[in-house]
């Protein structure tokens, strides 16, 4: 996807790469004849058929026939049971099958059933409950053939086995309803009133993210046009002319077609990849230094009905990391993080999360408003200051892979209107997120709220430019903003420069300048730079060190309070076993803390002015010094771009000139040459673009953006281009050329 995908490996997971299991190891006719299942029972009620079944296969599994427990060894391994004394079963007067279960140790188990064309559907066992129902196919239940189990512990898995003890298969007629209520709290309770911007900046200082629950099902998935709400998935096999299954070269079915479910895996997804979160683990950071916990959730893979109903077990869930990380003393935040995602088919289906596109907006809207009134139900009297919501995570355009082969537009990639249609989107949805918060009353009409502008982007100054605002409050000084900066590796910068600092400045100025000292806090709730993973090879413990002390120290000295991302696997602060050691050390995270405290004392000022903030100063007495654009297609056509002699009278030292450039493609670049000449002219004064390089031979290039050049003039700049010049290039339009003389 992105550049930010780097840092959601956490939550990849595809249904594609798990039919990698579908091997002939689940055929009948691997039978080992291993002692049967023997269920008691076998009398067809009316409601249900208790079905009796033998185990017929394993592959890196055992079966106990006495104690009913199924082990996994560690990897892709697989179970298969058939049941006794027939090839298939008839399940025409059913519409479910039930399995009863228990001690699920882990939950990394597929429970699967296959029916004799090979087509199968599958669900994930729950380690919070004690039974699975599977949809039975309308077309293929009068002949379905085996179930398996199937794990998806890969090699390098944190467990070495799982194991569940199985109870009874029944085919049925009905699904029961959950009998869980929804969770909802009392509405008032205690509240500091008198905390303000200024306080909560303070107390949130430095934290970390915990970023367990944010796992999202099909996150990098291309074909989410296939996917539907629920937890089943069903996966329909290739046939040939005559309606038999078509066997790839290892004698596997191929699928043809298949349905991915919204809510896959369900609860277990937290535990998928790595631990879930513990009590320890979250103590562990606090004792660090760390004192805020951003506890990123998403929810959009928890709805259970055609209500928009969150599963309670996962609400209570939730509620248990939270009121963890409160007991030990943190300040949290709690927002909405993965319900947007790379490749979501337009319109977006029920309960598939929220897009920022026209098209999509009635159901984001309906899908924001009711999963937001029940997180603020659920969290309210009995949360005081130190719960904080954020709306929403990295809020941006997700598309087909034709629209953009990384499935989402983020900032970096998108023109200005481009930007400014998402960003109209998102106030809409920020405003209706605010509202429905504060209609549930108590402590939730007077808490802290954050929210995002587009792609909760820090750096890009046309996410700001473009239209955002803050919503409308029914209560003054108590929302605040949101934003994301990755200083290097996510923005394609490798090292570590003096550039990228004094470009820290900058941006975090113009957050102070902006919003900070208009009383409206900010947060950066995500920054941080790779230190695992096969990238984090690039950087030296002491780069990233030396990046990230600056940038803390600097958002310290503006006032931005921080969140460092802590995701296990690119990006590590509190490892996840214990002793629950720092990742890097305590010569890393406790120091950049400090320099963030130290940033603190300083005072806010501006950094030094470019030639831009001059210009831009000066602008009223800018003269143009061109006619009309011309565009520039490549260095050897005989169009060039040509400013007289009689525009230039009055050149002197110190006067400002200003390229203004615009191309679509992702490279352009241009050269100033003698008039009537291709005699390069070699710029000694002061050359400033935000994004545009210089390299050794006076070319002028940009990648991927148009920003103005601008030149203040030496003595012998002026020698050289007050009897005119001509520019040359590529792929390039100059737009204007002005000058302040």
């Amino acid at each position: 996807m992105s550049k930010r995908n780097i840092k959601k490996l956490n939550a990849i997971f595809t249904a594609g790469i798990l039919c990698m299991f579908f091997t002939c190891l689940q055929f009948t006719g691997c039978n080992h004849d291993v002692p049967s299942n023997t269920n008691s029972g076998t009398t067809e009620k009316s409601d249900e058929k208790l079905l009796k079944v033998q185990n017929s296969f394993n592959w890196g599994t055992t079966y106990n026939q006495q104690t009913k427990v199924l082990t996994f060894e560690k990897g892709w391994k697989i179970a298969t049971f058939n049941f006794e004394n027939a090839e298939t079963v008839d399940a025409s007067n059913f519409n479910y099958i039930e399995l009863s279960y228990s001690d699920l140790t882990l939950p990394v188990v597929i429970f699967r059933i296959i029916y004799s064309d090979e087509s199968y559907s599958q669900v994930y066992l729950q380690d919070h409950l004690n039974k699975a129902y599977i949809k039975l196919n309308e077309s293929k239940k009068k002949a379905v053939k085996s179930i398996t189990f199937q794990t998806i512990m890969t090699d390098d898995y944190y467990a070495d086995s799982a194991s569940l003890k199985l109870g009874d298969f029944k085919f049925v007629k009905e699904k029961p309803a959950s009998e869980k209520s929804p969770v909802v709290d009392k509405v008032s309770g205690n509240f500091d009133d008198t905390i303000s911007g200024n306080d909560i900046t303070d107390k949130i200082a430095i934290g970390w993210n915990a970023s367990r629950m944010s796992a999202c099902p099909h996150y990098a998935t291309v074909d989410l046009e296939n996917l539907r709400f629920g937890l089943q998935e069903d996966f329909e096999s290739k046939k040939d002319a005559d309606g038999k299954p078509v066997l790839d070269a290892n004698n596997n079915p191929e699928i043809e077609s298949k349905i991915l479910g919204t809510s896959a895996m369900g609860l277990s997804i937290e535990g998928n990849l790595l631990p879930e979160e513990s009590q320890a683990h979250l103590k562990a950071g606090f004792d660090h230094g760390f004192k805020s916990l951003r506890v990123n959730v998403t929810w959009f893979a928890h709805i259970i009905d055609d209500k928009y109903t969150i599963d309670p077990y996962w609400m209570e869930r939730v509620k248990e990391v939270v009121d963890w990380a409160i007991a030990d003393g943190y300040y949290v935040f709690l927002n909405d993080h993965h319900s947007i995602y790379a490749f979501m088919s337009s319109p977006i289906g029920y309960a598939q999360g929220y897009n920022l596109t026209e098209a999509d907006k009635a159901e984001s809207k309906k899908f924001l408003q009711a999963v937001w009134k029940q997180i603020a139900t659920a969290f309210n009297g009995s949360y005081d200051e130190h719960l904080l919501f954020e709306t929403l995570n990295e809020p941006r355009i997700s598309c087909s892979a034709a629209e953009n082969p990384r499935g989402e537009f983020w900032p970096y990639e998108m023109t200005k209107e481009q930007i400014a249609k998402g960003t109209a989107v998102l106030n809409e949805y920020n405003q209706l997120i605010v509202d429905t918060i504060r209609a549930t009353g108590g402590n939730n009409a007077k808490r802290f709220i954050m929210v995002p502008p587009y792609a909760t982007d820090a750096e890009n100054e046309l996410v700001f430019d473009t239209g955002f605002k803050l919503p409308t409050d029914s209560v003054d000084g108590r929302l605040m903003l949101a934003v994301h900066w990755y200083p290097m590796t996510h923005t394609g910068i490798k090292k570590y420069t003096p550039e990228l600092k004094e470009k820290f400045q900058k941006v975090f100025y113009n957050l102070y300048k902006d919003y900070i000292s208009k009383g409206i806090p900010v947060c950066m709730t995500e920054f941080n730079v790779q230190n695992l993973g096969e990238e984090s090879k690039i950087f030296t413990k002491e780069a990233r060190y030396e990046c990230l002390y600056d940038f803390c120290k600097l958002a310290g000295q503006y006032r931005i309070s921080m969140t460092a991302w802590d995701d296990g696997m690119v990006h590590g602060i509190v490892n996840r076993s214990a002793p629950y050691a720092l990742t890097d050390g305590e010569d890393f995270f406790p120091k950049l803390i400090e320099a963030w405290h130290e940033g603190k004392k300083l005072e806010p000022k501006s950094p030094e002015k470019t030639l831009a903030d001059i210009f831009i100063e000066n602008s009223d007495k800018a003269v143009s010094v061109m006619n009309e654009a011309v565009t520039l297609s490549d260095w050897g056509a005989s169009t060039v771009c040509s400013v007289k002699a009689d525009k230039l009278v009055g050149l002197k030292e110190n006067s400002i000139i200003k390229i203004e450039i615009e191309g679509d493609t992702s490279y352009k670049n241009f050269a100033i040459h003698q008039a009537g000449t291709w005699n390069k002219i070699q710029i000694n004064g002061t050359v400033y673009s935000e994004k545009g390089k210089r390299d050794d031979s006076d070319n002028f290039y940009y990648e991927g953006n148009n920003s103005p050049l601008y030149i203040k003039l030496s003595a012998q700049d002026v020698a050289t281009l007050k009897n005119g010049f001509d520019i040359r290039g590529m792929n390039v339009t100059i737009k204007n050329i002005q000058v302040i003389f």
